[in-house]
């Protein structure tokens, strides 16, 4: 191989490890951290700003750059298999000899670089991904239509990714405030389970039905409600009786309502909120709130599968940390437990 195909060959292996490892770069930096750095006038910023505007297409013009230079890498390597060989030998060899060395020095090594140092290697590449922007943009926007039709036809709305994006972006800018003293790790603690939480159903944070303790008005008959009423150590107990033949959940009551008067269980009930088990902490508060409510049914009256408090969901966001640990849910579903009555 000649001078110049040696040449030739390093720069297909350059270009292709920046095409793969921006691929990896472009979702580890902070939007608001380049619109900061772009307003203090640094070029770079001011790029990759423009290339992150649009993001999907951004990407496929990273896709369409890595493959083109694997294809010229390939062509390029065709002159080290030695002449007279049968095609399937050629196939093989180059297969053989291009998959490690383009797998770790253009795919493993570039990704683990970017993902560490996202912002240096952005910056340094930022001037050949706006190039390669503008060199493939007439291949790009046809893909890019394709894309969106593709997802219109799938039904795969883009806000719903958009809204991924901007929460981790978000969780990536408390960390990086934290690390620099400007934002309270308690706030930071705080904020974060806020965005968490708006992925966390209530099945994974309310008490299951079986260990709720509730009034049943056919099996305690009269003086064995006020009995058990007056015994709860809490406020609130949901009731369960006979409605149309058919036990359910017919709201609940507190125990003032019974003790501080004359009232029958059955005037002094409320309604309940009921909520299905795949709501979002976030909206089940927000749900609460708009009702008055201070706690929710979760499940339908007729198949109830748990219960939470309003307590039990504030509580949850002021946690320091996730509890995705099932030890972490037991304990949090003994502690509410007795909030429950």
């Amino acid at each position: 191989m000649s001078s110049v195909g040696i040449a030739l060959t390093v720069l297909y292996f350059a270009l292709s490890a920046i095409f793969s490892g921006s691929e990896t770069g472009v979702y580890s930096v902070s939007h608001v951290r380049l619109d900061a750095e772009a307003r203090q006038g640094r070029s770079t910023a001011r790029i990759l700003r423009f290339l992150l505007r649009g993001n999907a297409t951004l990407l496929i013009t990273l896709l369409v750059g890595n493959n083109l230079m694997i294809e010229l890498l390939t062509h390029q390597s065709e002159a080290l298999v030695p002449a007279g060989m049968p095609p399937w030998a050629h196939e093989m060899i180059l297969t053989l000899v291009l998959t490690p060395l383009v797998f770790f020095l253009a795919e493993l090594a570039p990704k683990d670089l970017f993902r560490r140092r996202p912002y240096r290697m952005l910056g340094f590449a930022s001037p050949i991904l706006l190039l390669a922007y503008i060199v493939f943009l007439p291949v790009v926007l046809p893909m890019r239509a394709l894309a969106a039709l593709l997802e219109r036809l799938l039904g795969l709305p883009a806000s719903d990714v958009s809204r991924l994006f901007r929460r981790r972006e978000m969780l990536d800018i408390l960390e990086e405030g934290t690390r620099t003293g400007v934002i309270p790790p308690e706030a930071r603690a705080l904020a974060r389970n806020v965005l968490v939480l708006r992925e966390t159903p209530l099945e994974r944070v309310m008490v299951p039905w079986d260990r709720v303790r509730r009034i049943d008005l056919e099996g305690q008959g009269p003086d064995g409600v006020r009995e058990a009423v007056g015994a709860a150590d809490f406020t609130r107990l949901p009731v369960i009786g006979e409605q149309g033949g058919r036990k359910r959940v017919l709201g609940y009551i507190h125990q003032l309502d019974v003790l501080g008067s004359n009232q029958e269980v059955g005037e002094a009930l409320r309604p309940i909120v009921h909520l299905s088990p795949e709501t979002p902490v976030d909206r089940a508060l927000h749900r609460l709130r708009d009702e008055g409510q201070r706690l929710a049914l979760v499940g339908t009256p007729e198949e109830p599968v748990g219960l939470v408090t309003l307590s039990d969901l504030v509580g949850e966001i002021a946690r320091e940390s996730r509890s995705r640990e099932t030890g972490e849910l037991s304990e949090l579903g003994r502690n509410s437990v007795p909030s429950l009555g």
